[in-house]
């Protein structure tokens, strides 16, 4: 199949919507069986992907790469320069998690610092030396931040400084990896791939908007696990047990996000299969949290912390949604504001068609789940933790893409006569 015009201009990354994939993944109202298990027809959409010849193919692979690169390192500069590391912080900066002595529930999030310590360990002392002294050196504009763009606080301090970079970079893959999952959870959800394509960008770039009044480097490697895990629910659902250890070391909050997975994972009421899957996720993910738990008993802080009475005075009081920050270096608008939820209710607005009925029952778990979650244990305003919903939010940008589409290329047309 020769590429159209429109193919060429998205980078010919979108798989052509031919007869057998467009009644696969209608364009709105998705029935049960494709959403939940969109393998069918994936045979024909990888047959005309990129194209027949491999320069093509290569060409477009690394536009797209590069695409998403440019987009998260941009989101990831503005959740860096809003947040560091957390630098300096008595309860959880990087040097006490990756020690262990950040106090409860901080410390249960132990997956990066355990890989940091893991490639510090690996490295000869000799060489570690070496690389040390080049990754502290000031640079000579700034000596607050390293050679490497980093703050000096931490990443300039030799006893810490490999472990803050193998940390600042595995959160940064996190978040560019999570793009191409976001791409393919829209993809097998029926969209079309010009959303498919410019959604994932578009929510990284708002990320630091939503991470408000905190922002931590596990935070970006949930949202990587929550769209991997949306994917195994899709069409993996053998890998979720295997997942859910891996994303529960990384945030305890991942076992909650398994239960909003039942309407996908388990298709149909004799699904035995589905529940035995998700059933064994639970499982491991439970499992791990508790041998964590157990691990760091000796930590100060507790499991969890109780702010319900806060935040009921909070969210009463409407003056709130005027909050404001400063993200990007600009001051703007809080992740909990009026223009926040405004722009939420567009994407509802405009794109809930294309939720397909499984995907809105896990919409509707996962907005109760994470209700019940965020009065209870959360600080006020913290929006960074109603991320169980980050997939269902993806899903409303790309479905509102979907929508606005056929106006902004009749108005691309008419701007060309």
């Amino acid at each position: 199949m020769l590429a159209t015009p429109a193919d060429d201009f998205y980078f010919g990354l979108m798989p052509p919507r031919d007869a057998a994939v467009a009644s696969a993944a209608p364009r709105r109202h998705h029935d049960r069986r494709n959403a939940t298990n969109p393998r069918k027809g994936r045979t024909s959409m990888r047959r005309t992907y990129l194209g027949p010849d491999s320069a093509g193919r290569l060409a477009r692979a690394f536009l797209l790469v590069t695409f998403y690169f440019l987009s998260a390192a941009s989101a990831f500069a503005g959740f860096y320069g809003k947040w560091g590391l957390r630098e300096g912080h008595l309860r959880n900066s990087l040097p006490l998690m990756v020690d262990g002595g950040a106090q409860r529930p901080f410390v249960y999030r132990q997956l990066f610092p355990l890989i940091a310590n893991a490639v510090d360990a690996a490295i000869p002392p000799a060489l570690k030396a070496r690389i040390v002294s080049d990754l502290v050196l000031p640079q000579r504009h700034d000596p607050a931040i390293t050679r490497t763009g980093l703050r000096r606080t931490d990443a300039g301090n030799p006893a810490y400084a490999l472990r803050y970079h193998v940390v600042y970079y595995l959160s940064f893959a996190s978040l560019f990896l999570a793009l191409f999952a976001m791409r393919q959870v829209a993809l097998w959800s029926g969209l079309d791939g010009p959303a498919a394509l410019l959604a994932p960008p578009a929510f990284a770039l708002g990320l630091p908007v939503l991470l408000s009044v905190g922002g931590y480097f596990y935070d970006l490697g949930e949202v990587l696990f929550l769209f991997l895990a949306l994917a195994c629910a899709m069409s993996w659902r053998g890998l979720l047990p295997p997942l859910a250890v891996v994303a529960t070391l990384n945030k305890e909050s991942f076992l909650f996000y398994l239960a909003t997975l039942l309407p996908l994972v388990v298709r149909h009421r004799r699904d035995w299969r589905g529940a035995a899957v998700l059933g064994a996720a639970g499982l491991a993910s439970g499992l791990t949290y508790l041998a964590v738990n157990r691990h760091f008993a000796a930590n100060p802080g507790g499991m969890v912390e109780f702010h319900l009475f806060q935040n009921l005075l909070y969210y009463l009081n409407p003056w709130h949604v005027f909050r404001i920050e400063v993200t990007y270096g600009v001051v703007m608008f809080a992740g909990y504001s009026l223009v926040t939820l405004a722009l939420v209710g567009v994407f509802i607005w405009l794109g809930r068609g294309c939720l397909s009925p499984p995907l809105r029952r896990h919409a509707a778990l996962a907005l109760v789940v994470n209700l019940v979650l965020l009065m209870l244990f959360c600080y006020p305003a913290e929006t960074r933790n109603l991320s169980l919903l980050y997939p269902t939010l993806l899903l409303l940008i790309a479905g509102t893409l979907q929508s606005l589409w056929p106006a902004i290329t009749r108005s691309a047309a008419s701007g060309t006569r």
